[in-house]
């Protein structure tokens, strides 16, 4: 195994043996040559992941770390666990069911000879068969060089998502990090409070945004937290922006970030998405949207007393809408 990579790619792994083989496979023939390590976590997996990681590791011995954990773990805490495998100068948390496109890790090891703490990739959303999702990918460059912490926040703080973005190891402060648990997105969490201390202690902060072609593909699978997807919206989503702002220099971005992000996931046509993609909502999904807006709640209880074939057909008329104005 590398002592002190350059970079450390961390991915938490959880009964996607035929994702991750894939994943593996392509960053096996990019790292060749490339100072790099693999760091897997995985969470108890019961699909044959154990086996293939045990023999994968033995084969590249050098490149693969795997930690097979004893109990199963949370969202957060095997995220965790990945990041804390590495050896790196430079930590890229990816997904599982990601992948990095033909030369993007060497794409990504030129930006890391030149030096950064936050490194937010251009991606791209794709299919289980890698068809581009034009509806979730977002337009051209964005350009975050040399913004107050503030401005950056209210750029890309919801362009984040696993697997989009790199920061250096002495970022990471896993006080930070166990501060955000139980939001499902503590990885992105410390590094605003890391900026943020930075940004207090007149440090030079060194973010980029990469623009460029697409570095990795982030596929909108059957994703593991999907079926915990109205407890993350509308509760633990909220919960995650009052943690940003206990960090002074973002309290008041992120209060109208917050109040933002209320007033869309609270709009009927939201939930209406929300509505037909769960069929039953439990008591504690009905708990989560009531509490989260009045607007929500009120939404919500007129979908609960309209017929669901009318929902159905609004439904449909507002998907194909959508596809004529895209």
């Amino acid at each position: 195994m590398k002592n002190g990579a350059k970079l450390s790619i961390c991915i938490p792994t959880l009964n996607r043996v035929d994702l991750l083989t894939q994943l593996v496979s392509e960053l096996i023939l990019q790292i060749k040559n490339i100072d790099a390590e693999i760091c897997i976590s995985n969470n108890q997996s019961n699909d044959g992941t154990e086996e293939y990681l045990n023999y994968i590791s033995k084969k590249y011995p050098k490149i693969i770390r795997v930690v097979t954990q004893k109990h199963f773990l949370s969202i957060d805490e095997n995220m965790l666990a990945a990041i804390e495998m590495a050896t790196g100068k430079y930590i890229y948390p990816l997904g599982d069911d990601d992948l990095l496109v033909k030369g993007g890790l060497e794409v990504i090891l030129k930006e890391v000879s030149l030096g950064f703490d936050f490194l937010l990739l251009k991606y791209q959303y794709v299919d289980d068969r890698l068809n581009v999702i034009d509806s979730l990918n977002r337009p051209g460059k964005i350009n975050c060089e040399n913004k107050p912490l503030p401005d950056l926040f209210n750029l890309i703080w919801d362009k984040m998502p696993f697997g989009s973005f790199i920061f250096s190891k002495k970022m990471f402060k896993k006080k930070s990090y166990l501060r955000y648990l139980g939001t499902s997105h503590a990885y992105g969490g410390f590094i605003w409070d890391s900026l943020a201390s930075n940004s207090l202690q007149k440090k030079n902060i060194v973010t980029k945004c990469l623009g460029g072609n697409y570095v990795v593909l982030l596929r909108e699978t059957v994703k593991t937290w999907k079926a915990d997807e109205i407890k993350i919206k509308f509760h633990e989503a909220p919960a995650w922006l009052d943690l940003i702002s206990d960090n002074e220099i973002l309290r008041e971005v992120s209060y109208g970030c917050k109040q933002k992000y209320i007033n869309s996931q609270s709009k009927l046509t939201n939930l209406i998405n929300v509505y037909m993609s769960h069929e039953n909502l439990t008591n504690n999904e009905i708990y989560y949207i009531y509490k989260f807006s009045h607007n929500a709640r009120r939404n919500l209880k007129l979908l609960q007393i309209l017929p669901r074939v009318l929902i159905v057909i609004i439904h449909n008329l507002l998907k194909v809408l959508r596809k004529k104005w895209l």
